[in-house]
């Protein structure tokens, strides 16, 4: 198989010989970084613009600003033959980006063709990354149990000692979480393990606040406690803010230090936390319009006429207009944690 690492890194990056260096940035979609690497070559030739476009895209996706991520996502595959690994990166990025805006179907379609280009050419790390991804599709969308046997293919397919095992196995801890008892014991154990895995900084983060909602869920206040004193910082605080309000009689102050954590951007996740607080007899500062999600036509790929038949994804989600408190418990799944 030719090594395409090493071709990005001598055409893109002017990495030759440092290709795990180039590998590792490529994997992490730091522009930045690229852009210092690029600074070092003798007579640098501007980087490939499908892969500038393409990185502005998952920089844009990270920010939760999906509008501006599918719209460069679009860009990059339009300037890419489908064939090319480059197109199968931006296919992924739209299924992330149709995921956290609840279009399951739309998201699973993007997910397959990316893993197709993935597998034809037998690009394993991006083949990874899609079974990661799929598996967020069908752990949002409600079917926790083939969630995890993606998230375990994913892991799989990681090379030993990889720096992303630990946020793999923070996500397969999220899918035993919603398996009955004896998953979320494994849950448990598995955040542990997740946030002392080397690795990606956040990952401790989101282990910490997966953990702190099972253990509220199985009301362990020692256990939300021991994930607030790590001190978690952004969205994973957030919930685990939620977390303690769901044990609290008053849960005044933690939907609000949850309020005050959660980035503006994720509209979603903020509408949602307004509802349940309401629930809680709570308001939460702001207005509402504000957290209205703006329009983000996500394109649908046109596939096999088989498709309808293989889809495991029946419906987008359309949350209950009103909603009871378990029910607005519930919901909090179609987020991560």
């Amino acid at each position: 198989m030719p090594d395409f690492w090493a071709d990005l890194a001598a055409r893109n990056l002017g990495a030759a010989g440092r290709h795990e260096e180039a590998l590792q940035l490529v994997r992490d979609l730091d522009l930045a970084a690229i852009l210092r690497h690029n600074a070092h070559r003798s007579g640098p030739p501007p980087p490939d613009p499908r892969v500038a476009q393409l990185l502005a895209g998952w920089q844009a996706y990270h920010r939760a600003d999906y509008a501006a991520a599918t719209a460069a996502f679009a860009g990059a595959l339009a300037a890419t033959d489908r064939s090319d690994w480059l197109a199968a990166w931006a296919m992924l990025g739209i299924a992330k980006a149709a995921t956290d805006l609840a279009s399951w179907t739309t998201a699973w379609r993007w997910c397959a063709l990316a893993a197709g280009v993935a597998r034809f050419g037998e690009h394993l790390d991006l083949l990874a990354a899609c079974a990661g991804a799929r598996g967020e599709i069908l752990l949002r969308a409600g079917h926790p149990l083939l969630a995890a046997q993606a998230f375990a293919e994913d892991l799989a397919l990681l090379p030993p000692g990889s720096r992303y095992a630990g946020r793999v196995r923070c996500c397969l801890a999220h899918a035993w979480a919603r398996l009955g008892e004896r998953g979320r014991n494994l849950a448990l154990a598995a955040y542990r393990v997740a946030a002392h895995t080397p690795g990606e900084p956040a990952t401790r983060d989101f282990a910490c606040a997966g953990m702190a909602l099972l253990g509220a869920e199985l009301g362990l206040p020692s256990v939300v406690e021991t994930a607030l004193a790590a001190r978690p910082a952004g969205i994973a605080a957030a919930w685990c803010h939620v977390a303690a309000a769901r044990l609290a009689s008053d849960p005044t102050a933690a939907l609000h230090q949850a309020w005050a954590q959660l980035p503006s951007l994720h509209r979603g996740e903020r509408r949602w936390l307004r509802a349940y607080a309401a629930e809680r007899g709570v308001d939460l500062p702001g207005d509402p319009a504000a957290d209205l999600e703006a329009p983000c036509p996500i394109p649908d790929p046109l596939l096999d006429p088989r498709w309808p038949r293989c889809a495991p994804i029946d419906a987008d989600d359309v949350p209950d207009p009103s909603p009871t408190l378990p029910d607005l418990w519930s919901q909090r799944r179609r987020f991560m944690p």
